[in-house]
């Protein structure tokens, strides 16, 4: 069987709700769009890695150190969204979205969403997820929870922990969801007419938008954690994570 081409997409804001300008804070000499291309490159996965934005200093930035840019419209409000704009000049047949704030994925987490959705004909869309028994970090708004069905397709998404568990003497664990999406070229050429719902509206969370479109998302297993950068807190951590490894 032919290998399906792949292009890795970095939606790049430079506007941040809880920690602006993020994507250009240093990491260990190097700027935290720097180290999220540059692991993405390091993976060998893919055909092309392009980043998406709609900051010129974002650009200029990217450019200085050899990535390839596209630039897109300001008024994205999700990285799907931005992707979609730009699909007519990628590639890949699979287009994997790669945080711009997820310096640290692992080649084997994003290796294990590609083949999974390859051997999924009926699916257009796989995202990560891992699973965790601890109650309090799964009641936590900006962690995202979600259920599944026997074949591995999501139920539902929300900032609720989910299940809910009624029997405190039950000892169940959940599924953090992680947001790391591959997709099928063919969903993204028809995002554009995929409408908003009021689940995504109330959650604020666009994969509800695709479960309520019909569309079935693949929910691949991994048992480690990404260490995204959203806070202070995390950026910290991130940096402390990179003088320890060197």
């Amino acid at each position: 069987m032919k290998m399906k081409k792949r292009s890795a997409v970095i939606p790049a804001r430079l506007e941040s709700t809880r920690l602006p300008g993020k994507l250009l804070l240093d990491l260990g000499g190097k700027s935290l769009i720097q180290r999220v291309f540059e692991n993405a490159r390091d993976f060998h996965l893919f055909d092309e890695i392009v980043i998406a934005t709609d900051s010129q200093k974002i650009k200029e930035t990217c450019e200085h150190f050899g990535a390839r840019v596209l630039l897109t419209r300001c008024d994205h409000d999700s990285g799907t969204s931005r992707i979609a704009e730009i699909v007519g000049k990628l590639n890949g047949e699979i287009i994997v979205n790669i945080q711009g704030d997820e310096p640290f994925l692992k080649k084997q987490q994003v290796s294990q969403l590609i083949e999974d959705l390859e051997m999924s004909p009926s699916c257009e869309i796989a995202t990560l997820v891992y699973p965790s028994k601890d109650s309090k970090a799964s009641r936590d708004p900006h962690i995202v929870k979600t259920v599944r069905d026997h074949l591995n397709r999501a139920l539902y998404f929300s900032r609720y922990p989910i299940p809910f568990n009624r029997d405190p003497k039950q000892n169940i664990s959940w599924l953090h969801h992680l947001g790391i999406y591959a997709f099928r070229r063919s969903f993204l050429q028809k995002y554009s007419d995929l409408l908003p719902c009021p689940l995504e509206q109330n959650e604020k969370l666009e994969q509800l938008r695709f479960l309520a479109n019909g569309y079935d998302i693949l929910l691949v297993e991994t048992h480690e954690k990404t260490i995204g950068i959203d806070t202070q807190q995390d950026y910290r951590t991130a940096v402390h994570y990179i003088k320890k490894r060197k």
